[in-house]
């Protein structure tokens, strides 16, 4: 009886191991697959790719700007819309997205503005108006092509002799260049058009998409060019005609006031942001049309706002067709911040209003 008790006990002490040691091993299992590092390590390759690729890709600036893009939009050619700056044409519609504006005047005590783009590319551009003998020179400093509404006489004269890529709504009309009823103006002021349009029309045609303009030069980070401290200032460019801007120190960019008005963007109602104003001196001189000119070739000098400063600075232009180069006052190539820039040709003489004072 004892012995087969015995029997019975070990019997059960082998079960009780038996069975203990299979529960046992799908708790190693369960612990050990979840933790397999393997599954994991082509994730984070991945997304190191990715984010080099990225970096590759914002490795390029805009020639006009300054502002990060892509190394294919960094050679896109130059594209200058003439803008109406007329009272019954205001506001305009995608020059917040110019990278650069220049405000000339045409005739009396009008001007009109010149916006450049490279890499920006609004849906809605406008008012736009015919050219002048000066718009084109500035064009051809950017090997650019020219979008307008007809021309002054000796401005067409100059786009045939100088064989300029342009796009005049006058011949081309709807839909590269429409008018738009919508905007609540009448002709000549709501001739409009888009960069799609442009761009699609242009490469129809033939032009040359690519780049030949250097660009300009720009600081890396924002920087005070360490002048005046000028926060608010006007342009007096004629009688009854002002261009004013105010320094948003906060955000460092201006914005920017027409005859004591704010400029806003018709595309969207916001005011402009503008980064840094050159004004520039030259020669106007009147023609029996009534048509304005200006002899901007040689040297000459300006001032330069940015950053809430005011520095003096000179420039030089070789030729009719060569660009404007501007440089500070120790003599060296200007740099500008990044973003938009304003380039106003002004007459000898003019007033700059500190309005800080």
């Amino acid at each position: 009886m004892k012995n087969r008790y015995k029997v019975l006990v070990a019997l059960l002490l082998l079960v009780l191991v038996v069975t203990g040691c299979k529960k046992e091993e799908p708790i190693v299992e369960e612990t050990t697959e979840p933790e397999t590092v393997e599954q994991e390590a082509p994730v984070v390759e991945e997304t190191k790719a990715e984010e080099t690729k990225v970096e590759k890709e914002v490795k390029a600036r805009s020639l006009l700007s300054g502002v990060e893009t892509t190394e294919e939009l960094a050679k896109q050619r130059v594209v200058g819309v003439m803008l109406d700056n007329h009272p019954n044409a205001r506001w305009q519609a995608g020059i917040r997205e110019a990278e650069i504006v220049y405000e000339i005047r045409v005739e009396g005590d009008f001007t009109r503005y010149l916006a450049l783009y490279q890499v920006t590319d609004p849906d809605v551009i406008g008012p736009v108006r015919s050219t002048r003998s000066p718009f084109i020179t500035k064009i051809m400093e950017y090997n650019g092509i020219l979008v307008h509404y007809g021309a002054s006489y000796t401005g067409d004269e100059d786009l045939i002799t100088y064989g300029i890529n342009n796009i005049d709504g006058m011949a081309v009309g709807a839909p590269t260049i429409y008018r738009n009823h919508s905007v609540g103006k009448v002709a000549p002021h709501n001739a409009y058009s888009g960069m799609e349009e442009i761009r699609s029309y242009s490469k129809q045609v033939g032009y040359s998409e690519e780049n030949e303009f250097k660009g300009f030069a720009f600081y890396e980070k924002p920087t005070a060019p360490g002048g005046e401290k000028v926060h608010d200032f006007t342009l007096y460019l004629r009688a009854g005609n002002t261009t004013a801007y105010e320094y948003q120190q906060e955000d460092g960019f201006y914005h920017r006031y027409k005859d004591g008005s704010l400029q806003v963007d018709e595309n969207d109602q916001e005011p402009l942001e503008v980064t840094n104003i050159i004004v520039q001196y030259a020669d106007y001189y009147g023609s029996d049309t009534g048509h304005v000119y200006i002899n901007d070739e040689g040297e000459g000098e300006g001032v330069l706002f940015t950053r809430g400063e005011r520095v003096d600075i000179t420039w030089k232009k070789e030729s009719k067709s060569s660009p404007t180069e501007y440089f500070d006052k120790d003599g060296k190539p200007l740099k500008l911040n990044v973003g938009q820039t304003f380039i106003q040709v002004v007459d000898f003489g003019i007033t700059i209003e500190n309005n800080d004072e």
